[in-house]
């Protein structure tokens, strides 16, 4: 039975290596980086809430396809609202597949020296400018908050430095039986 993975999480807390980590190990399994499908798509800055929509559709889309051909799913990005997240549950259940949705979290004085470290003080400037997410601390406690109202969320702790711990731990987290 396919599974379909979705890994939540703040920034720079491991979402991408740990979905490319499990494709890697796992045959014809597919990442989806909505990030990814957004940069893709033409002068997509110019209109970005639209950008942002489209991307999750063709996500979406691509998720529900390989769903049906039997594969895996991995769809890596951070969620602060649950509208897409019902939206893959719900594509799941109607094909028959396993849901898992899988938070990485860490504290968020981590989850910042984490995002530092990564070169991210551009994209903290661009939250915080008129019309932005807010800052990364904003963003984790966004991520710490959908979390609670969402009984389906394994919350896995992403520990700094050691990718395969971390890696182990979501292996565990989706052969856990779904109810």
């Amino acid at each position: 039975m396919p599974q379909l993975i979705v890994l939540n999480g703040p920034p720079a807390v491991g979402k991408s290596t740990i979905a490319r980590q499990y494709v890697a190990g796992h045959p014809l399994a597919l990442r989806i980086d909505i990030d990814e499908i957004r940069d893709a798509l033409g002068a997509w800055r110019q209109a970005a809430p639209a950008a942002g929509l489209r991307a999750r559709a063709l996500a979406t889309a691509m998720a529900r396809d390989h769903l049906c051909a039997g594969h895996d799913v991995v769809v890596a990005q951070l969620y602060g609202q649950p509208d897409h997240l019902d939206q893959l549950a719900n594509i799941a259940s109607e094909l028959g597949a396993v849901y898992r949705e899988i938070v990485l979290m860490t504290d968020v004085a981590s989850t910042l020296e984490r995002f530092s470290r990564r070169g991210g003080l551009r994209l903290e400037e661009a939250l915080q400018a008129p019309g932005g997410l807010g800052s990364i601390a904003a963003l984790h406690e966004r991520v710490e908050n959908l979390t609670q109202i969402r009984p389906q969320s394994l919350v896995v702790h992403s520990i700094t430095g050691d990718v395969a711990a971390t890696y182990e731990a979501v292996l565990d987290a989706t052969r856990i039986r779904p109810e």
